[in-house]
């Protein structure tokens, strides 16, 4: 289970990218990136949490690092911070290169996502903008102590950053889905999912519905589901267009809010998720 002993752990090995994989939902952000960052800065290694998106490197930072703001933040950068949350354009900027030199640990939220920015208009109006801005990204990963690696796929990614870099790969997952008193169940069959989450509610459990919903068939299958414990006990549904408007914060305190959160993890807007206390996690497709 991800803690401060484990985030000792972690910052005791050297010259190598270290891969927290796990499910969404299963606290890899808060239980691990987190506790990294925060054991990171007290020992002094300047770490630097990096990430394609606005919207998660903001999540990250209400909660721990300090934030920078993207284009139009100010030249004033302070040298005395002690941790850098930044999207890969902005650390990249030419404005916090006295930041990065210091930087011993760096932390990659969602690889596979800041890999596919690499390749998108975002980084770079033309191809040689946005190999410069690969160029520096790697030139970083190759300069630092130890590289951090926060991503429910895990998948090519990692494998090109290792070839990249010359590093070997540690994969660390849970041993168990217990986070702050949790169980997840993971079901294939609607059916049994309707049954055991409806039956859940009726014994006055809080639920968390994990559901793609990313073709025709699993999103109606995701309505179902809403109108089906709406009936039972208080249920809000939370799909990508939901989730981009309300940003981590509001999303966070919704579900908090209600006995049951029927949501669709299959989406890219940079939102992480914090579960509440005690509940049944059902993950399904």
């Amino acid at each position: 289970c991800y803690d401060h002993s484990f985030a000792r752990n972690i910052l005791s090995e050297s010259k190598k990218i270290i891969c927290l994989n796990d499910k969404p939902g299963s606290g890899k952000t808060v239980n691990g990136t987190l506790k990294i960052l925060e054991e990171a800065k007290r020992l002094g290694l300047m770490p630097i949490v990096i990430t394609g998106k606005k919207s998660l490197a903001k999540s990250i930072a209400i909660n721990e690092g300090d934030y920078i703001e993207l284009a139009n933040s100010s030249d004033n950068v302070r040298d005395n911070l002690k941790s850098l949350v930044s999207v890969v354009n902005t650390l990249f900027s030419g404005k916090f290169d006295r930041l990065t030199k210091k930087c011993n640990i760096l932390i990659i939220e969602e690889l596979d996502d800041l890999m596919s920015h690499f390749k998108s208009l975002a980084a770079g109006k033309n191809l040689d903008e946005r190999m410069k801005l690969l160029k520096k990204f790697l030139e970083l990963c190759g300069k630092v102590d130890l590289i951090v690696v926060s991503d429910a796929i895990c998948g090519n990614s990692v494998q090109v950053l290792a070839q990249e870099t010359g590093l070997k790969v540690d994969v660390y997952t849970q041993s168990e889905y217990v986070v702050r008193k949790k169980t997840v169940i993971v079901h294939k069959s609607d059916e049994r999912v309707i049954s055991a989450t409806s039956k859940a509610l009726e014994e006055g459990n809080t639920a968390l519905m994990l559901a793609d919903c990313s073709n025709n068939q699993n999103h109606s299958f995701f309505n179902v589901m809403f109108e089906t414990f709406s009936k039972i006990a208080k249920t809000s549904r939370f799909d990508a267009a939901e989730l981009k408007s309300l940003g981590s914060t509001d999303v966070n305190k919704a579900i908090a809010d209600c006995s049951c959160a029927v949501i669709s993890p299959a989406i890219n807007v940079g939102v992480s998720i914090i579960a509440p206390r005690d509940y049944i996690a059902m993950v399904c497709h």
